[in-house]
């Protein structure tokens, strides 16, 4: 699963830990060799990842293994783990002589690595609660713990960026904590700024050898979304535009949405190009793959200086000056007579109701209505 964050939009607080610590093993596991199965949504689609070269392969230790111990520590560091006295949350490490405890978010319980000098010498599954020790694995796989990485490198980006884009804000709290290599609770909403603002979307970055299947009704999932993710963004500028320094809460300086989000029509784009096929159910509860494909009525008429309606009525009339028959569907009864309607009330009459697909390919009217899940085809 490739999951979605767990926080509103420009909301002051991170995704849950483990859900970006499962997005980025996703990330991981497709740098691997061979098939994978990815199920997401359109909210996680949505959400710009780190390129795939930015991405650190998931680590594997195995008992027995040679490690080096200082360069395994490093990059528990880099993969955003907390280092801390005793290990009790995901995301935390511990070192007390040659144990090395350490919280994989992807995992239910943390593992306690024994060393002998360099080799690793056992590795076992605690309670965290007790810190009892109880069985004994032959490997464990570490992950990323965060989307944010906190080595110099992504640091000095992020301190870089976060002046460039606000001057005034050297002395914010977010800036201060970050900077010093500590986690912060808004850390996520800077995200792009710790890969130099190179963040792509997680279609556009798998390459070329891949397909995607989704049901209907995505179009209106990723549009609603984006209308929140811009309402919210205005909201901060808002605020911002008025702050004060003598405000108790510390500033929240919004990235711009396109530097976190993926906006519709890159989404749908991203879609097109990959060869996506549209999942429908039809009337016998047989499904269907469709390619899909996008439009926007709304942007398209505004762009013509149109209404959305007298857009849709003249491509209707013009299909069937050119010999197709319509079908106009909706999912529920009282949509589509809400839809017929307003199309008559525009010039658009005679859609005759049909019961069935079946019924609607023998009737061959130039117009039909059908209540049907199927959005277009």
């Amino acid at each position: 699963p490739f999951p979605a964050w767990d926080v509103q939009p420009y909301d002051r607080l991170n995704p849950d830990a483990t859900i970006q610590a499962q997005r980025m093993a996703v990330l991981s596991t497709i740098k691997e060799e061979g098939r994978h199965l990815i199920i997401t949504t359109p909210a996680a689609l949505m959400v710009k990842v780190p390129p795939l070269n930015k991405v650190a392969q998931s680590v594997k230790l195995s008992v027995g293994d040679t490690v080096d111990r200082e360069k395994f520590l490093t990059s528990l560091a880099e993969f955003g783990y907390l280092r801390v006295g005793t290990v009790m949350e995901p995301g935390e490490f511990s070192v007390r002589g040659a144990l090395i405890d350490v919280f994989p978010p992807t995992e239910e319980r943390p593992f306690r690595l024994d060393f002998f000098d360099d080799e690793l010498d056992g590795i076992k599954v605690f309670e965290p609660s007790s810190q009892r020790s109880e069985e004994s694995v032959e490997f464990v796989r570490v992950s990323p713990a965060s989307e944010v990485p906190l080595s110099e490198e992504s640091i000095k980006s992020f301190r870089e960026g976060y002046r460039g884009l606000f001057p005034d804000g050297a002395q914010d709290e977010v800036y201060e904590s970050l900077s010093n290599g500590r986690r912060h609770g808004m850390a996520s909403h800077y995200l792009n700024l710790f890969y130099n603002s190179n963040l792509n979307s997680f279609i556009n970055v798998l390459g070329s050898d891949f397909s995607v299947l989704c049901s209907s009704g995505v179009e209106g999932h990723v549009e609603g979304k984006w209308k929140t993710v811009e309402d919210a963004f205005k909201a901060r500028a808002e605020f911002m535009a008025v702050y004060k320094k003598s405000f108790s809460e510390d500033p929240y300086r919004p990235v711009a949405p396109e530097d976190l989000y993926v906006d519709p029509e890159s989404f749908f784009g991203a879609l097109q190009s990959a060869g996506t096929q549209l999942l429908v159910q039809l009337d016998d509860g047989d499904a269907k793959a469709l390619p899909f494909k996008s439009g926007s009525l709304v942007k398209d008429a505004k762009s013509l200086n149109k209404s959305s309606v007298d857009l849709a009525v003249d491509m209707l009339t013009n299909a069937i000056s050119e010999g197709w028959q319509v079908l106009l569907t909706a999912f529920l009864p009282s949509s589509l007579v809400q839809l017929t309607r307003s199309l008559e009330q525009h010039g658009f009459a005679g859609a005759t109701s049909v019961e069935s697909f079946d019924e609607w390919q023998k009737g061959k009217k130039k117009s039909s209505a059908l209540v049907s899940p199927l959005a277009w085809g």
